[in-house]
Order: structure tokens, then sequence, then C-alpha cells
């Protein structure tokens, strides 16, 4: 029994690999159709960016929120979470750098 336990994971292992190939071979060919940029002066987004983006992500308050999250993360790292330590490191690093998730990831948006 063993053996055809074995043989059917190998095939549902390969037939996974063959679709996560094809979906990264998907998204690596049609990257520019997803490409997303900052709205610019003149666009309808653009006061709604300005205020979300400008003024909250990269001011005072976004440094508040990353220095949070780090602060929470070592506090975390120290008491022995290592998961909850990545967590929050990961977590810091997507909204220090947002503007670039956000324009690579455009298909979302």
């Amino acid at each position: 029994m063993e053996i055809k336990t074995l043989k059917r994971h190998s095939f549902t292992n390969r037939m996974l690999f063959m679709l996560a190939l094809i979906i990264c071979a998907t998204f690596a060919l049609a990257g520019n159709a997803f490409a997303f940029s900052a709205p610019s002066q003149g666009d309808m987004w653009f006061e709604l960016y300005e205020v979300f983006y400008d003024k909250l992500v990269e001011g005072p308050l976004g440094a508040a929120f990353v220095g949070g999250v780090l602060t929470w993360g070592i506090l975390a790292a120290i008491r022995g979470s290592v998961f909850q330590f990545a967590v929050c490191s990961c977590a810091a690093a997507i909204i220090f750098s947002l503007e670039t998730v956000v324009t690579s990831l455009g298909m979302i948006a």
C-alpha cells in the first residue's frame, strides 16, 4: 500500500509543480501588461493618492507606524516568538516600500 501512496503523491507533486511553472511563466511573460503607475497631477485619483500615500504613509504617521511594528517585532523576538518577529519585520518592510509594492502588483489594484 505504501508504494501506491508514494506514486500518487509523486504524481500530485509533479502536477502541482507544472501548474506553478505555468503560472510563473504566465506572469513573467505578461509583466508589462500588469504595470501600474502612480497617478500624476490632473488624474482623477491623484488627490486620494496624495493624501493617502504622501501625507500618511510617507509622512510622520507612517514612520511612527513602521517604528511601532518593528518595536513590536523586536519585543516578540526577545520573548522568543520568532514567527511573530518575522511577520512584523515583513509587514514593516512592506509598509516602508509601499509605493514599490503597489506599482509592481498593479494587476491587483
